[in-house]
């Protein structure tokens, strides 16, 4: 966890991870009015790809899925 953290910070993308111009959820509203959730929210993004390309991406997916279900 730690190693994720430090990628994390390390990263110095800014934006959000998607098109704003789209944005038509609370959440993404939220995250598109703010500057500094928007980066984070970019960070994150790149964090998550970055962990998608290692040898356990495939877990790190069924991972993120199963806690988007809630379980």
């Amino acid at each position: 966890m730690g190693a994720l953290l430090a990628i994390l910070l390390a990263t110095s993308a800014w934006g959000a991870s998607f098109d704003c111009a789209r944005a038509t959820q609370p959440v993404e509203r939220a995250i598109c009015g703010d500057a500094e959730t928007s980066a984070l929210d970019e960070r994150l993004a790149a964090v998550f790809r970055r962990a998608l390309a290692t040898p356990w991406g495939e877990t790190v997916r069924d991972e993120q899925r199963a806690w988007l279900r809630g379980q």
